[in-house]
């Protein structure tokens, strides 16, 4: 009784400073007064958002999720909920309610503390926006001046918009929308009447109020508020009492992490050239050029292809000062534990798991090819394993798990859209969470052969054709960079004599490769491969034919993309348009597409890597069922394996390799490792899409040739194929006994 007595007091004496004083300090503190038509111009900070090609939601970026809505798309059922809750006499005030005041200070006497606090949503409008949180009869005062302002200015409804989108509603939820959708999963028009009660009761205190954290005090609060409603004539008490006894049904709607590699290149791309407080403040509408559905394609195949690649690189011990994983809570199935061995046994080993025993069997150790573990692993050595099933509480070795370890092998895959250079998937590497790096446009790696193409698109384009000879034998060069001398070889280690251009592209032959490249001079090879968009720092050495320089995946996909375009080259971009909060275009792609090789080189090209599916290195290709026009790719050591290939719509490249640079394991070739990804992910990739050739210039012509010679065809030569020239390169010697002798003769001398 007495706190009540004192409390009285307290707001008695309150209320007659405010009388007594007020005029002062009013005159005072409407001094520095924002301007409040200044809300015609205000723009809330919103989400940007972040969308594929067909507008699917790929991400958002904000530094309060807030997403504006339309007072016409809230129900009225909650508009009224807010009302009853925060200010039942809005449509009557002008901004400052005496009588809210009055009710509130009889309500704080009664209950002997501040239960209530008076102000009208107009109020807490302008304190939110134009005011600081401090605590003072000063800023009381400027409250209570700019609500009056705001009401003589604004209608009622434009009133509830700005406060609706404006309020923080908890859990990182600015506005209606957001918490509509943070709390029950939905946009706010689909609430009920029981979900915009609970969410009418969060502005007082959304981190007491909140349904996520306490559930118990929401749904006393949301009685309440729909209590309120029911008093004030909103709804009965019989819809009131129906709404309360509804159970809480929350939806919290987790972001998913869509394509996480592409959106942090765009993230980077637009801070760049828009500014991040656009980005994080200025509810941008970004269009990018990504399918969602290749992205989730290029996603799977790369995570499986890549762990097949590390599974056939059999077992590595972990480092000793591998650190345990550190168990919070109990494990769950699925996850991958580092746990140390306490005993190897014939049949697995026994680990510990927390403070619990675990067991790896043997017969998940087959992919490691190990069948005794006792001499392979010691005790009290870490080691990898997924948990896969759990026991019952208290027995010996509660644990079961699969012997396994972190992704050791790495990859990236890129998919452009042939004409337009657009980027359709991009995938950096098989863990987002675990890497950020994204190897689809920061790694720099050595493509190996999946350089030669560029040598031969050089070749072709001065005047060899693809019936030329090579001579594929042993040879010594001086190396420009050591002096010493330096002598290519094959990487089947043996030689072929003398071999058509077709064929050593085809075979991917080195020496032969090297040989054509003195032919037409190394700066003829880097002035074609940077034309083509490889990055301008090569050097003019012999080593390129070995591609013994680096390269990031996207700007060697998009270099091949040029033989698929007809000798076109364009840029490969990710952002089609940007649109702010207005609707307004702030940015826009304009394509340049330029001339950077003939159309008849172009496809020349095509059709040699064509032949690499049908007869060479890239014959995995063959399992796409389409004219797919395809290079493979693999450095020293099995360190980088690449596949790069194209139809006339899509090119994409796969890269695989690890981090360290370690090598992938013997036999990883681009073929084997890299292979098997970009075959599953074009399958996928090209359901639906009719079938095309490359079309054919009018100056190409195609006849039948030697397979071996490049002669003309004529009775008695060895296998034929039909072989395509530019107009006036035809070869015009037939092959016959006397020509293959002449050849020969040639080849001796």
């Amino acid at each position: 009784m007495l706190a009540r007595v004192r409390l009285a007091h307290v707001s008695l004496l309150g209320l007659s400073l405010v009388i007594g004083g007020g005029a002062g300090l009013l005159v005072a503190s409407l001094q520095d007064l924002p301007e409040v038509k200044a809300l015609e111009h205000y723009r809330p900070q919103t989400v940007s958002r972040l969308y594929d090609k067909d507008e699917r939601l790929i991400a958002t970026f904000y530094s309060e999720k807030r997403i504006l809505v339309p007072l016409g798309s809230v129900p009225a059922s909650l508009i009224r909920a807010l009302i009853a809750t925060e200010d039942a006499r809005f449509y009557e005030h002008r901004g400052i309610d005496p009588k809210g005041i009055a009710r509130a200070l009889w309500t704080d006497i009664k209950a002997g503390r501040i239960v209530e606090g008076g102000s009208t949503i107009t109020q807490q409008l302008a304190k939110v926006l134009f005011l600081t949180p401090e605590r003072s009869l000063r800023r009381k005062l400027k409250e209570a001046t700019l609500a009056l302002q705001i009401e003589r200015t604004y209608s009622k409804d434009q009133i509830l918009g700005f406060y609706l989108n404006q309020v923080y509603m908890g859990s990182g939820a600015y506005g209606i929308e957001a918490a509509a959708r943070t709390y029950f999963g939905r946009s706010v028009e689909e609430l009920s009447l029981s979900e915009g009660a609970m969410l009418a009761g969060l502005p007082r205190a959304p981190s007491r109020y909140s349904p996520l954290a306490h559930p118990d005090i929401a749904l006393r609060r949301r009685a309440h508020v729909l209590g309120r409603m029911a008093k004030l004539g909103y709804i009965t008490a019989e819809e009131a009492e129906r709404a309360s006894g509804e159970p809480l049904r929350l939806s919290p709607k987790v972001e998913e992490r869509h394509a996480p590699y592409f959106v942090e290149h765009v993230r980077r791309i637009i801070e760049e050239t828009q500014g991040a407080s656009a980005l994080y403040h200025g509810g941008l509408h970004i269009s990018t050029t990504l399918d969602l559905d290749l992205q989730r394609a290029a996603e799977e195949a790369l995570i499986k292809g890549a762990k097949a690649v590390d599974r056939r690189a059999g077992w590595e011990p972990l480092d000793p000062e591998t650190p345990l994983t550190e168990l919070t809570g109990p494990p769950t199935v699925g996850e991958l534990l580092t746990v140390v061995i306490d005993e190897v046994r014939p049949n697995g080993l026994v680990v510990a798991v927390g403070d619990e025993g675990g067991f790896i069997p043997v017969h998940t150790m087959e992919w490691a090819k190990i069948t005794d573990p006792t001499k392979v692993f010691g005790a009290g050595e870490p080691v990898q394993g997924r948990l896969i099933t759990v026991g019952s509480e208290g027995s010996p070795l509660r644990y079961t798990l699969a012997l396994d370890h972190a992704p050791r092998v790495q990859g990236a895959l890129v998919a452009l859209d042939v004409s337009t250079g657009a980027i359709r998937a991009m995938v950096g590497g098989v863990a987002f969470a675990t890497s950020q790096f994204n190897r689809a446009t920061q790694a720099r790696r050595q493509p190996g052969s999946a350089f030669k193409p560029f040598i031969y698109a050089a070749a072709l384009d001065n005047g060899y054709t693809a019936a030329d000879r090579l001579a594929d034998a042993p040879v010594v060069y001086d190396d420009p960079v050591t002096g010493e001398p330096w002598k290519p070889t094959n990487f089947e280690k043996t030689f072929r004599g003398w071999v058509t251009v077709r064929t050593a592209l085809e075979h991917s032959i080195n020496v032969a490769t090297v040989r054509l490249l003195t032919k037409i001079g190394p700066s003829t090879a880097v002035e074609y491969a940077e034309r083509l968009g490889i990055n301008p720092s090569l050097r003019p050495y012999l080593s390129l034919a070995l591609g013994a320089f680096e390269v990031t995946p996207l700007e060697v996909t998009s270099a091949y993309g040029v033989f698929a375009n007809g000798g076109i080259r364009v840029e490969p971009y990710a952002v089609q348009v940007v649109t702010d909060g207005t609707g307004a275009v702030v940015s826009e792609h304009v394509p340049s597409p330029r001339d950077a090789l003939s159309a008849e080189t172009a496809y020349l090209m095509s059709y040699l890597l064509q032949g690499v599916v049908k007869h060479g290195t890239g014959r995995v290709a063959r399992r796409v069922g389409r004219q797919v026009a395809v290079k493979t790719g693999t450095t020293n050591d099995f360190q980088d394996a690449w596949f790069i290939g194209y139809t006339p719509q899509l090119v994409v490249g796969v890269w695989v390799g690890r981090d360290d640079n370690r090598s992938l394991g013997q036999g990883a070739t681009g073929a084997r490792a890299a292979g098997p990804i970009w075959v599953r992910f074009m399958r996928h990739a090209l359901k639906g899409l009719p079938a095309a050739d490359f079309p054919v210039p009018g100056s190409v012509h195609f006849l039948e040739v030697d397979r071996r010679t490049g002669l003309l065809s004529h009775d008695g030569c060895g296998p034929t194929i039909r072989e395509a020239f530019i107009e006036g390169t035809e070869p015009t010697r037939p092959c016959t006994e006397t020509t293959i002798q002449e050849l020969m003769r040639r080849d001796l001398g």
